[in-house]
C-alpha cells in the first residue's frame, strides 16, 4: 500500500503550465532537448553502472515533481533488478499526482527526512537553482547523508567565464518586470567552480561526468511558461548575448 508522508511546507511559486511536458522532454526547441530529453539516457546508464545486475534497490527521486524524468529512466534501466522509488518534492500537489513512485514525501530537499544511507542510489535533476548558495551546500550535504552508493546531481547554471554578468541577466529575466509570468521566489544559479568547491569543502568524492554550453534557454521558459510572441521577443532581449545556460553532471561518491 502506498504511504504518503507529510511535511508541512510552501511549494514553489508559478510552476509553469507545461512544466510536466518540459519535464519530459516533449518539445520542438533544441534547447528544452538538450536539458531535458537527454537526461533519461544518462542517468539511467550511471545507475546502471553504479549497482549491479539482479539486485532489490531504493532510489530516492529528488525533486521528483510527478515523476516525469522518472519514468523515462525506469524504462532504460537494467530489467533483471526490481526498483522502490521513493519520491521527494516540495510541491505537495505535484507529488500526489506522481504515479511512479511507491512512497512519497513532501519535504525540503536541505533537510531531507530520511535515515542516513536508506537509498542505495539519489538522482536530483534542475533542484539546486531554486535555492540560495548556502541552502544549495545544505541540498548537497543531504544528498550525500542520505546515499549508499552513488548520487548523480544535474545543474544548469552560470557560465563560469563571467558568473557575475550571467546571473545578473537571469536575475532581470525572473524578477518579472519585463515578462510577468517569469517571476520567480528565490534562485541561484551557481557555476561549475562553485559546486564543486562547495564539494570539495564538504569532503564529499564527485565525477563530473558532462558538461555543456546550451544555447537559447529563453526558448525553455518559452515552452515552459507558454508565452506569446510578444513575451518570448522580450525574453530573448532581457538575456541578450548571455542567452545560453551552461549544464553540468556529476557523480557523487558518498563517504565510506
Amino acid at each position: 500500500m502506498e504511504r504518503i508522508k507529510q511535511v508541512v511546507i510552501t511549494a514553489p511559486q508559478e510552476m509553469g503550465v507545461n512544466t510536466s511536458r518540459t519535464f519530459s522532454g516533449e518539445t520542438n526547441f533544441e534547447a528544452v532537448g538538450k536539458l531535458y530529453s537527454e537526461s533519461a539516457e544518462l542517468f539511467a546508464g550511471l545507475i546502471d553502472k553504479y549497482l549491479p545486475e539482479g539486485g532489490e534497490y531504493r532510489i530516492a527521486d529528488l525533486g521528483a515533481f510527478k515523476g516525469e524524468l522518472m519514468r523515462e529512466i525506469l524504462k532504460r534501466l537494467n530489467i533483471e533488478s526490481e526498483y522502490k522509488i521513493l519520491g521527494v518534492d516540495v510541491n505537495a500537489d505535484a507529488l500526489a499526482k506522481n504515479d511512479v513512485a511507491s512512497e512519497k514525501i513532501t519535504a525540503s530537499l536541505d533537510s531531507i527526512p530520511l535515515p542516513d544511507k536508506s537509498v542505495e542510489i539519489s538522482i536530483a535533476r534542475y533542484v539546486l537553482v531554486w535555492n540560495s548558495a548556502e541552502r544549495q551546500r545544505d541540498i548537497l550535504k543531504e544528498i550525500c547523508r542520505i546515499t549508499k552508493t552513488a548520487a548523480i546531481v544535474q545543474h544548469a547554471g552560470a557560465d563560469s567565464e563571467a558568473p557575475e554578468m550571467w546571473r545578473a541577466k537571469m536575475d532581470d529575466l525572473l524578477d518579472g518586470e519585463e515578462v510577468v509570468k517569469l517571476k520567480r521566489g528565490e534562485h541561484y544559479f551557481s557555476s561549475r567552480e562553485e559546486i564543486e568547491q562547495w564539494l570539495q569543502e564538504l569532503g564529499i568524492r564527485f565525477i563530473r561526468v558532462d558538461e555543456v554550453s546550451v544555447p537559447s534557454v529563453s526558448d525553455v521558459f518559452i515552452e515552459r511558461f507558454s508565452l506569446d510572441e510578444t513575451e518570448a521577443e522580450e525574453a530573448r532581449r532581457v538575456l541578450g548575448e548571455f542567452d545560453y545556460i551552461i549544464k553540468n553532471t556529476w557523480v557523487i561518491l558518498p563517504k565510506e
